[in-house]
């Protein structure tokens, strides 16, 4: 049985809504590329704005792209996944080409490919990169992402056009939804799915990471140049602040008692949404200095202290 401390740990570090890809037998068909879309799995999955929580907070330009990538899903017959397709007259998108179209509706110049479109938020630095050790979307390394924002993978299929870069799909981030604070994005692809159900073409599907050892690898993200590379400001309210001092408070105590401080930061960190990144980072930390020091846990340590760094005042 693991132990109180292992399970708190892992509560704090894999949410509910973060998810990794299940292991399959059986060979993995191709979700992209030339040999891709001609599976009998249905139409994806629709949702609304309305579906997505703090959408109303985005800046506007965030909310208008994200508005037209499901308008054009939602307006358009069936679009099933078409190696080459760039707009719904061709009958359907491949997965660049359905960033492609989205991105220049929205006044954007993105490049064709998905290897050039990784390439066109590196040279600008806007791409974020992701370890080969993240496991799902809660790992520190994503804390930036933010509806929007295009998402990049490579070994979805063997490309033969010669690019300078193995990026193979990209898909475009939609944020969590109210129901479930599942991740979900919108994509082309065939064979991904939303909610359990595979489906062909472009829609929305759960946003995962792959997981590790497969042939499919998630490379970063980022958002796409023309579009603000900001979240809207949000200030923090009375509760929140007097919870992040209560928990640092907490914290910070020389000894935890096992059942009665535990339990109050469980409540304040695990049920209150309002509980600062820091916070649950300090805490996460907390826990694995009172726990053996096993290599998932002195990497996952490293992790969480990089990112505190990161988002802790400088000081000069």
């Amino acid at each position: 049985m693991k132990s109180p401390t292992l399970l708190i740990l892992a509560a704090i570090c894999l949410p509910l809504g973060a998810q990794t890809e299940s292991k399959k037998s059986k060979p993995v068909e191709a979700t992209e590329g030339q040999s891709a879309g001609k599976s009998k799995h249905g139409r994806p999955a629709l949702i609304s704005t309305s579906d997505l929580k703090d959408f109303e907070a985005l800046p506007e330009e965030r909310r208008e792209m994200l508005e037209g990538a499901i308008a054009t899903a939602r307006d358009s017959p069936w679009l099933p996944y078409k190696f080459g397709g760039s707009e719904p007259s061709a009958g359907g998108f491949d997965c660049s080409g359905a960033m492609f179209y989205v991105m220049k509706k929205a006044g954007l110049k993105p490049p064709r490919t998905s290897a050039d479109q990784y390439l066109w938020l590196k040279e600008t630095g806007r791409l974020h990169e992701v370890p080969a050790d993240a496991e799902d979307i809660d790992h520190p390394s994503l804390s930036k992402l933010k509806p929007g924002d295009l998402l990049f993978w490579s070994g979805t299929y063997s490309p033969t056009d010669g690019r300078s870069v193995n990026i193979t799909h990209v898909a475009m981030y939609l944020g969590r939804e109210k129901k479930d604070n599942s991740a979900v994005m919108i994509n082309a692809t065939d064979g991904r799915s939303y909610k359990g159900k595979q489906a062909n073409g472009y829609g929305v599907y759960d946003f995962r990471l792959p997981k590790p050892g497969g042939r499919s690898k998630f490379m970063g993200y980022g958002t796409p140049p023309g579009i603000a590379d900001t979240a809207a400001p949000t200030a923090p309210t009375s509760e929140s602040t007097a919870a992040d001092q209560i928990a640092r408070e907490i914290i910070e105590k020389d000894s935890l008692e096992t059942g009665s401080d535990h339990a109050r930061l469980n409540a304040l960190i695990l049920e209150d949404s309002s509980i600062s990144e820091e916070i649950r980072i300090r805490y996460a930390l907390r826990i694995t200095d009172e726990t053996s020091t096993s290599k998932t846990l002195t990497a996952q340590k490293k992790s969480l202290t990089e990112r505190l760094k990161e988002i802790s005042p400088k000081t000069d």
